[in-house]
């Protein structure tokens, strides 16, 4: 969840360069990592609760998949989505900036 944060910051900072600053103000920067933070904390203290009350049950089987999602698959898509959006950006940057320069 660290990673996605710090993904989501770099990725407002190459997508919309001149906006940044009005969107990653202290405020949001500082609720980005408590959510980066807290919300691993507080499924894994759901987890550490449902365990033993319900070892035999099909809800904590239930809750392993949300968890699975939450935290392994949802970040990895929107790391990789990201990564990608950033990598098409900068590739477009660096065409203008070649046909800047040949001018």
């Amino acid at each position: 969840m660290n990673l996605c944060a710090m993904t989501t910051d770099r990725y407002v900072a190459i997508a919309m360069p001149l906006k940044y600053i009005t969107y990653m103000t202290p405020g949001r920067t500082m609720r980005l990592i408590a959510v980066a933070w807290v919300f691993p904390a507080v499924l894994w203290i759901l987890y550490t609760i449902l365990i033993p009350h319900f070892a035999a049950s099909t809800s904590v089987v239930a809750f392993e998949i949300i968890v699975k999602c939450a935290l392994e698959i949802l970040p990895a898509v929107l790391l990789t989505t990201t990564t990608l959006d950033m990598l098409v950006i900068v590739r477009r940057h660096k065409k203008e900036i070649s046909t800047l320069l040949a001018i």
